[in-house]
């Protein structure tokens, strides 16, 4: 049971009734998923192009280069 669900629904809060408790419950789980979305995304999703960036540089650090004069 959340917190906004034992405040609405559980009595907590005076001349509410059951349903419309119930409701409001609902609405600040999902108003709290929506706020956690972006910054969840964030955190697991931002980081890969970097990733494929830095890999792309190790490459590149790793590749053997010649220096040949044309004399």
């Amino acid at each position: 049971m959340s917190v906004s669900e034992r405040f609405f629904a559980g009595g907590l809060v005076p001349g509410i009734s059951e349903w419309l408790g119930s409701a409001l419950s609902e609405g600040f789980t999902i108003i709290g998923w929506v706020s956690l979305w972006d910054p969840v995304e964030t955190l697991l999703f931002d980081p890969l192009p970097v990733r494929r960036e830095n890999k792309v540089l190790r490459l590149i650090l790793d590749t053997p280069i010649e220096i040949e004069s044309r004399r």
